[in-house]
């Protein structure tokens, strides 16, 4: 992260969210299986989370008050694990590459963000900063772990 403070942290943060928004809201289109859909579909409302938390964040650092508190995080509960893709044996190979690079474009997008996080906890200066940013780097990493899964039951 070329910028250490908290509100350029939001500022960047804000950005990635904005970004996979726009990437969730069109990846059900990509996806073959329905497990895959309502994984993106599960993600676009934590991303839509994360970015009203991370504006409100921003105009309270920008207005010179302290970090808020993160009320997230409660909502976030595993997945159960993919595992076999009962919906159907014989699903095109083109439609499954769709869905892997869909998966693959998710993972790249949600450890960039998870490293702003961590990369932001690190450097914060204010404890309550430090807390929230490590949350969100949880949280990210959570994300991760979903899309890894996933794209580990997506049939070669």
């Amino acid at each position: 992260m070329v910028e250490s403070n908290a509100l350029d942290a939001t500022r960047i943060g804000i950005e990635l969210e904005r970004t996979a928004i726009e990437a969730y809201k069109k990846a059900p289109g990509e996806a073959a299986t329905a497990a895959c859909r309502q994984l993106f579909t599960e993600l676009l409302a934590f991303e839509e989370e994360h970015l009203r938390y991370l504006s409100s964040l921003h105009d309270e650092l920008a207005g010179g008050r302290s970090c808020l508190s993160y009320p997230g995080g409660g909502q976030h509960e595993r997945l159960p694990p993919p595992g076999q893709n009962a919906e159907s044996p014989d699903l095109n190979e083109q439609a499954l590459r769709r869905e892997r690079a869909a998966l693959t474009a998710a993972l790249e997008a949600e450890k960039k963000a998870r490293d702003l996080f961590a990369q932001a906890a690190t450097e914060s200066k204010d404890p309550t900063g430090k807390s929230i940013f490590e949350h969100l780097a949880e949280e990210e990493l959570w994300h991760v772990e979903c899309v890894q899964e996933r794209l580990r039951a997506v049939p070669d």
